[in-house]
Order: structure tokens, then C-alpha cells, then sequence
């Protein structure tokens, strides 16, 4: 049995809401529909994470004060290709 893990560019498991970020699998298994469905919701995950920093951008005054603008800048830093798919053996 092997098992993919969706991994943050922290290196923290992914977690969320109503999506399985750990697919276990036969070992003969083809991973390539699994690795797919897991980048998917990192997607998603990063998309949460773009709207939460959006959101404190937003508080701190958005592009009318310097927090807000250093704020805004630090959005892009949530990207979906920076995660990664651990393979472990179960």
C-alpha cells in the first residue's frame, strides 16, 4: 500500500473542509488520477489562503496605506505549485 500526502510549501499536511488530502492506493495502483485530484484541492487550498491575505490586506487599508500595499504584495505568495505530493509506503 502507498500513500499520498498533500504537503504545504511550509511542509504541514493540507487540510481541507470536505476533500481527502491523504489517498492511500495499491501499491500497483496508478497514482496519476490520485496526484491529480490532489492538485486540484491544492488549488483550492491556496485560493483560501489568497482570500484570507486579501482580506488583511483589506484591514490594514488596502492600497491606500503602505500595510496594506506590503500586505497585497505577500498574496502571491500562496501558489498551488509550490506544494508537493508525498509518497510514503504504508
Amino acid at each position: 500500500m502507498q500513500e499520498l500526502r498533500l504537503i504545504d510549501d511550509n511542509g504541514y499536511l493540507v487540510i481541507v473542509p470536505g476533500h481527502d488530502t491523504v489517498i492511500v492506493l495499491d501499491d500497483d495502483a496508478d497514482t496519476t488520477e490520485a496526484e491529480a485530484q490532489l492538485r486540484k484541492i491544492a488549488e483550492i487550498d491556496a485560493d483560501i489562503w489568497r482570500g484570507v491575505a486579501r482580506e488583511h490586506a483589506m484591514t490594514l487599508g488596502g492600497e491606500n496605506t503602505v500595510n496594506g500595499r506590503l500586505a497585497l504584495a505577500k498574496v502571491r505568495q500562496y501558489d498551488a505549485r509550490k506544494y508537493t505530493i508525498r509518497r510514503t509506503t504504508v
